[in-house]
C-alpha cells in the first residue's frame, strides 16, 4: 500500500508554515528546530479521496442539487393522492317577489332564507386528466314560505326549516382540453429528465474530482519518492567524502580525490535537493487545498 506523508495542520488549510518548514528543514543548521513540530502522519488513498468526497464544496453542491431535484420528482406524483376537503358556506337572502314568484310560493310578497351547508368529501386526480369526488353534503334551509298557507296567512318571518343530503361520487373528465395522459403526464416526465440530468452533473463533477485529486496524490507520492532518493543520494555522496579523508589519512589516497568528492556532495545538495525537489513537492502539497 503506498501512502504520502502529510503534516497534520495539512487539513486545516495551512500551507504557508508547511511550505517554510520543508523547505528549511533541509539545512542541518535547523534540523533541531524541525523535531519540534509535530509528525507527519500517514495518507492512504481511500481516506484521501473519502476526505476529497467529503469535505469539496463542488462535489457536495451538485449532490445536493441532485438530491432536490430527485425529491422535486417524487413531489409532481402527489397530484394522484386524495384530498380531504370540508367546507361550511352560510348564505341569506331577502327579495321582493313578483306576480310570478308571489304565485308560485302562495302570494308571498317577500322572500326570505338563511341557509346554511355542510360538505365535505375525498377529490382524487385521475391518469387521464379527470377528477373523481366522493362526498356528503348536508343543507340546512329555513325560509318563509307558508306550504299551508294563502294570500291571507303570509308572514315575513323564517319558520319554515327543512333539511336535504346528498352522499354520492360524481366524476368530472375533460374531453378536449387537459384531457388523456399526455397533459397529466407532462411535469411528471419534465421533473424525471431534470432528476436525471442533474444526477449526470453530479457524476460527472465526482469523477472530475477524483481523477485531479488522485492524480495530485500520485505525483506528490512520486515527488517524496524523489526526495527519498536524493537523501540516499547525498548519504552515498558522503560516504565517498568520508572514505576518502580516511585514506588521505591513511596515505593511500590523493588530496584531489578529497576535492572531488566534496564537489559532488555540494553538488547533490545544491542541484538536487534544494533545487527541483523541493520546488516540485512544495507545488505539489499548495495544490492540494484545491480539492478540500
Amino acid at each position: 500500500m503506498h501512502r504520502v506523508e502529510l503534516p497534520p495542520s495539512f487539513f486545516k488549510g495551512i500551507i504557508l508554515p508547511i511550505t517554510i518548514l520543508f523547505c528549511v528543514g533541509f539545512s542541518p543548521i535547523n534540523a533541531a528546530a524541525a523535531t519540534n513540530e509535530a509528525p507527519a502522519m500517514d495518507l492512504k488513498l481511500a481516506d484521501y479521496l473519502q476526505q476529497v468526497v467529503q469535505h469539496n464544496e463542488s462535489v457536495q453542491a451538485q449532490m445536493l442539487e441532485a438530491e432536490v431535484n430527485r425529491r422535486k420528482n417524487r413531489a409532481e406524483l402527489g397530484i394522484f393522492e386524495p384530498q380531504l376537503t370540508a367546507s361550511v358556506t352560510r348564505e341569506a337572502n331577502r327579495r321582493t317577489n313578483n306576480v310570478q314568484q308571489q304565485a308560485a310560493q302562495n302570494g308571498q310578497g317577500f322572500f326570505n332564507e338563511r341557509n346554511t351547508i355542510y360538505d365535505a368529501g375525498i377529490d382524487q386526480g385521475l391518469p387521464t386528466g379527470g377528477k373523481i369526488r366522493l362526498g356528503y353534503t348536508l343543507s340546512n334551509l329555513g325560509n318563509n314560505v307558508n306550504p299551508y298557507g294563502s294570500v291571507f296567512t303570509t308572514t315575513n318571518g323564517v319558520w319554515i326549516k327543512q333539511y336535504q343530503t346528498f352522499v354520492g361520487a360524481t366524476l368530472v373528465q375533460p374531453l378536449l382540453k387537459d384531457g388523456g395522459l399526455t397533459p397529466t403526464f407532462a411535469g411528471l416526465r419534465l421533473s424525471a429528465l431534470e432528476s436525471e440530468n442533474a444526477f449526470q452533473e453530479y457524476r460527472r463533477q465526482l469523477m472530475l474530482t477524483v481523477f485531479r485529486a488522485e492524480s495530485a496524490y500520485w505525483s506528490l507520492y512520486y515527488s517524496q519518492e524523489q526526495v527519498r532518493f536524493f537523501d540516499q543520494s547525498v548519504a552515498v555522496a558522503q560516504n565517498v567524502l568520508d572514505d576518502s579523508r580516511e585514506k588521505l589519512k591513511a596515505g593511500t589516497g590523493a588530496e584531489l580525490n578529497v576535492m572531488e568528492a566534496q564537489s559532488a556532495l555540494c553538488l547533490e545538495i545544491l542541484i538536487n535537493k534544494l533545487g527541483d525537489s523541493c520546488a516540485g513537492e512544495i507545488v505539489l502539497i499548495a495544490q492540494f487545498p484545491r480539492f478540500f
